[in-house]
């Protein structure tokens, strides 16, 4: 991911850099620094993956959450990308909060349409009547109308993150 340190000050624009870790950022403001006592920059987001893109806008990267983020993103696993996403971009936690609960999070990769159907196959699952009226009973089922009820009540949301649709289980 590159990202672009602008200066606040805008007589100082030539101080501006890009940079692609942390480590380098620290490397290039520290030098910018010594030699022309500039403090502040903006953080801009110029090049990287939709994931990076999203997880970046959700967590209001700026100067202050820099290491914050580059050390969040080292630290959880990709299955975990999503919730720590969802987290911050639609319940407003911020990076730290967002991170020690994105690994309690059930996230599925499933619309709420999915979700909605394998309730139902669960709940087939555990009757004991046989396959025919099973598959009689799922006929009759509107999985569109339970995933909407679902979504309704809390249950779950569907949410889109790295151009795949997730849904996530609020009980």
């Amino acid at each position: 991911m590159k990202l672009y340190a602008n200066p606040y000050d805008i007589e100082r624009a030539d101080c501006a850099f890009y940079f692609d870790s942390f480590g380098e950022y620290e490397d290039r403001y520290a030098g910018i620094h010594k030699k022309f006592q500039v403090e502040e920059y903006e953080i801009e987001f110029i090049e990287g993956t939709e994931s990076e893109l999203a997880l970046f806008s959700a967590a209001s990267v700026c100067q202050a959450s820099l290491a914050e983020f580059y050390e969040t993103l080292g630290l959880l696993a990709e299955h975990e990308l999503p919730a720590f996403y969802f987290l911050m971009a639609h319940n407003g936690y911020n990076m730290k909060e967002a991170r020690s609960m994105a690994r309690d999070q059930i996230v599925g990769e499933q619309t709420a349409e999915d979700a909605a159907q394998e309730q139902l196959d669960d709940m087939l699952a555990e009757l004991d009547i046989s396959e025919r009226k099973k598959v009689e009973i799922a006929m009759y089922f509107d999985v569109e109308r339970k995933a909407q009820d679902m979504q309704m009540n809390g249950e779950i949301t569907e949410f889109d993150f790295d151009g795949r649709t997730f849904t996530i289980d609020r009980n």
